[in-house]
């Protein structure tokens, strides 16, 4: 605690960089540092979502949303993680938060065959396809945009989204698809975003220091995400390194695309405005002032190799497997939470 306290002092002697008010983290777990929650709507950025994984963790990040508005966005949903642990009336809950935050988004969501449990040392594979769909599902009835943890499951991922389009119908999917602290190949995004019938533009791509910089690949496949459907995440879980992994990622993503940072920030930021700028349903929470006004226009709120192989709807197990050997799948490891890696 001494150390955290340290780390903010020292970060207040700082001088802030100039384009911080231009960066938005689109996926962080701040929260789960309660000794520092009062730090969050101080950071200098132009937004960040706070991604809700569990019931439990939903109500500090309601509170923060309702408090600070559109600067503080939230995410709510059930992580693959704790798909086995939900209770009985999880979904019906998790839906009537989502109408009583009508700027929030559905998140994070997904599937991760890396993860096991420590009860059984198996992953759950199957409750968490099942836990998945119905949220995939909800999103796209109350249009909302939708955060993705997919881990060595790219293959059943594609499969899944393909057979609800096909059983629901266009009009049923989420208005934005959030590949966040993304993993997958060139090859996959690829047949991600030229999915048929208007689906491929729905997909973003973000990549955070924490997750993606681990891989050697993530530079190549960053140079070939459509410009338009690049975003920037830290998937931090204290807000005492956020403005430092958000600055970094967008010097990162600067360099692999051959742009300044000006511009690698302001385009993350249109895109990130395009991505949380949904049509709502009800009025959200009040708007904070905001001195530089990077967000002010905002209406609404708020996963890794590259052989260059296009995924296809028909892909089995064994292009998960292949996946595998590929993907790295170190997704997660900085947070903290009870999940055994294999």
């Amino acid at each position: 605690m001494q150390q955290a306290k340290k780390k903010v002092a020292e970060k207040k002697k700082k001088k802030i960089h100039p384009l911080m008010r231009l960066l938005f983290d689109t996926h962080c777990h701040p929260q789960d540092d309660t000794c520092n929650v009062d730090l969050i709507p101080q950071l200098p950025v132009a937004g960040l979502c706070l991604i809700g994984v569990r019931d439990i963790d939903w109500p500090v990040v309601e509170e923060l949303h309702s408090r600070y508005g559109d600067k503080v966005r939230a995410a709510f949903a059930v992580h693959p993680w704790y798909a086995h642990r939900r209770g009985s009336d999880w979904l019906e809950e998790l839906e009537a938060l989502l109408r009583r935050n009508p700027a929030a988004i559905v998140g994070e969501i997904g599937l991760d065959r890396a993860a096991t449990t420590p009860d059984t040392g198996r992953c759950e594979h199957q409750h968490q396809l099942e836990v998945f769909e119905k949220q995939f599902r909800l999103a796209g009835r109350l249009q909302r945009p939708v955060s993705i943890h997919c881990v060595r499951a790219f293959g059943q991922f594609f499969e899944a989204v393909q057979q609800i389009l096909k059983e629901d119908g266009k009009m049923a999917l989420p208005p934005s698809i959030i590949m966040h602290s993304y993993g997958g190949t060139a090859g996959m995004m690829d047949s991600l975003t030229t999915m048929k019938q208007g689906i491929g533009s729905r997909f973003y791509f973000s990549f955070s220091p924490v997750i993606n910089m681990r891989s050697p690949k993530t530079v190549e496949v960053i140079k070939h995400i459509p410009q338009d459907r690049l975003l920037i995440e830290t998937d931090q879980n204290t807000p005492t390194s956020i403005e430092d992994d958000i600055m970094e990622m967008c010097e990162i993503v600067a360099k692999a695309r051959g742009w300044s940072v000006e511009q690698a920030a302001r385009i993350t930021l249109e895109n990130a405005q395009r991505v949380f700028d949904f049509p709502r349903i009800a009025p959200g929470p009040p708007e904070m002032d905001d001195d530089e006004g990077a967000f002010a226009s905002l209406a609404g709120l708020h996963v890794r190799d590259d052989d260059g192989a296009k995924a296809n709807a028909t892909s089995n197990e064994k292009d998960d497997d292949e996946e595998e050997e590929e993907e790295d799948d170190s997704d997660g490891a900085s947070s903290g939470w009870w999940v055994k890696r294999p």
